[in-house]
């Protein structure tokens, strides 16, 4: 396994799009993110959901709204939701991973969410071998938007569907 940064871009600009290594992964190992989000969670995600590394991202609070998406960050002239912060009420963070996913519903529609992470993304191969359930603390923070699990260094790491974060 190896790691790898993301290419930075600071201050929240538009900048160049995250690219993993390009070592292959041998045998059956698929290309993942290992994040660690502000708050302590860990979570893994598809290297092809990445669309941008950023640094020194600014957010905004939304009053009323649920701890774990409780601030937005303007990207690109969008305004996105910023999972991953918990209770913090600090609006600066240091690592931001803007990732994009399809509406289950609608192929034709990708939807974009900002991460707040504790570090930079690591760039894992995760194998079927590695597969196992999740932490019963794990699955009652991300309640039914686990799609799947997998052990990292001795660490349950849930993988997100996105399309059931609402849910949470």
């Amino acid at each position: 396994m190896n790691a790898t940064s993301l290419r930075r871009v600071s201050g929240g600009a538009a900048g160049s799009s995250a690219q993993p290594s390009s070592e292959s992964q041998a045998g059956n190992e698929r290309g993942a993110w290992l994040l660690r989000l502000e708050d302590g969670e860990p979570l893994a995600i598809a290297r092809q959901q990445v669309i941008e590394y950023l640094a020194g991202v600014v957010s905004r609070r939304v009053p009323d709204c649920h701890p774990h998406c409780s601030r937005i960050v303007l990207w690109r002239n969008q305004v996105l939701p910023l999972l991953g912060v918990g209770k913090g009420a600090h609006s600066h963070h240091e690592h931001v991973l803007i990732i994009g996913y399809i509406d289950a519903t609608h192929a034709d529609t990708t939807h974009r969410i900002a991460l707040s992470l504790q570090q930079p993304p690591v760039d894992i191969g995760v194998r079927d071998l590695d597969q196992c359930t999740p932490a019963a603390e794990q699955a009652q923070y991300w309640r039914g938007a686990i799609a799947a699990c997998f052990t990292h260094q001795g660490e349950a790491v849930p993988i997100l569907d996105f399309n059931r974060l609402g849910d949470v």
